[in-house]
């Protein structure tokens, strides 16, 4: 963020692009340039210029009960063959009696 009048900042592919100003409690888009989030689908035209709010929405956390989650995409995995969840964990690791190879799978 900018110091005194501040600005909130997106970054994009190591860009640094001012999206909207911050002034007295106040957020303003410039109406310039988008947004780029993690996914795929979330990349999000300018917001019109002086605009204070935005309806765009970005993908709800999954949580995932007794699977992992896929930061990649935004999804619950099961776990794979071979292997089960661990709660306290919170990660796949091989089940009893398998073991991991050389290519973290468990065998």
């Amino acid at each position: 963020p900018c110091v005194g009048a501040a600005c909130e900042e997106h970054v994009a592919e190591a860009d640094i692009a001012e999206v909207a100003t911050w002034y007295d409690g106040t957020i303003n888009f410039t109406g310039v340039h988008g947004l780029v989030f993690h996914y795929a689908h979330e990349v999000f035209p300018p917001v019109h210029l002086g605009h204070n709010t935005t309806t765009i929405r970005l993908t709800d956390v999954q949580n995932c009960t007794r699977q992992r989650w896929d930061m990649a995409t935004g999804s619950c995995l099961s776990c794979v063959a071979g292997s089960t969840f661990v709660e306290a964990l919170g990660k796949c690791t091989c089940s009893a009696g398998w073991r991991i190879d050389n290519k973290s799978t468990c065998v």
